[in-house]
């Protein structure tokens, strides 16, 4: 059984006390790492599931590196749209837990990483050319930042896959589906599907997005989602906020 905690969209900034909509990013992930210390001592591995830093600074990956590196746990990551990836592959590379994330596998699981950043555009777009990534494993857990569909809140729909039809045709030439599909960028708990395929979006570390919201309005907790992988290919997952 793998243990695995994922952190999203922290959105740290070069001066770490940069408020984002009236609130401190990296003092809300502090805080919910102070509450979670516990529970970290015993997963795996920690995966950072995109928009790690909100101005795309070498400085933000440095907090959170030196914000989360005490744990001595190996840290995986991909980018998402308010990352620069070049940035963060150069900064986060300094630091020997932290790896970028394309494919990893861990025991019976395979993690594998679908990039959906477009430079340019908040919205996730999913390239054609990815006939190397392949559905290799036991069990997969295929990642991606952006949601590939909606989950009803019209003020972060709108930044969805704008592609879904590449993702369609990525898994149609897989000999098996993912078990599940995991994103950040939806700063919200939600649920859904694409077609068979479970899709388990993580809270934001920062502030989540209500999706009673008509507006980029914000509900000022703080979360993150602690998963568990059994060897059976059974998934459970929890949210846990500040």
């Amino acid at each position: 059984m793998l243990k695995i905690l994922q952190l999203s969209d922290t959105h740290l900034h070069a001066d770490r006390s940069t408020l984002l909509h009236g609130l401190s990013t990296q003092e809300s992930l502090e805080q919910l790492l102070a509450k979670i210390k516990p529970k970290i001592e015993s997963v795996d591995a920690i995966i950072l599931s995109g928009d790690v830093s909100q101005d795309k600074s070498a400085e933000s990956y440095v907090h959170i590196a030196q914000t989360i590196h005490g744990f001595k746990k190996p840290v995986y990551w991909f980018a998402g749209n308010h990352d620069d990836p070049r940035v963060m592959r150069d900064t986060l590379q300094q630091f020997d837990t932290f790896n970028p994330l394309d494919s990893l596998t861990l025991g019976l699981w395979q993690f594998l990483v679908l990039d959906t950043v477009l430079e340019g555009s908040d919205a996730g777009y999913l390239v054609e050319n990815n006939e190397s990534l392949i559905l290799e494993n036991t069990f997969c857990a295929l990642l991606m930042h952006h949601h590939p569909t909606p989950v009803g809140t019209d003020s972060i729909d709108k930044y969805k896959l704008q592609n879904p039809e590449t993702l369609e045709k990525f898994l149609s030439q897989q000999k098996k589906l993912p078990t599940v599909i995991i994103t950040g960028h939806v700063h919200g708990a939600y649920q859904t599907n694409f077609a068979t395929i479970p899709v388990i979006s993580s809270p934001a570390t920062c502030f989540q997005f209500p999706k009673v919201a008509p507006n980029l309005e914000i509900d000022p907790i703080g979360g993150c989602t602690f998963w568990l992988f059994h060897d059976d290919g059974i998934f459970e997952y929890e949210y846990v906020y500040i």
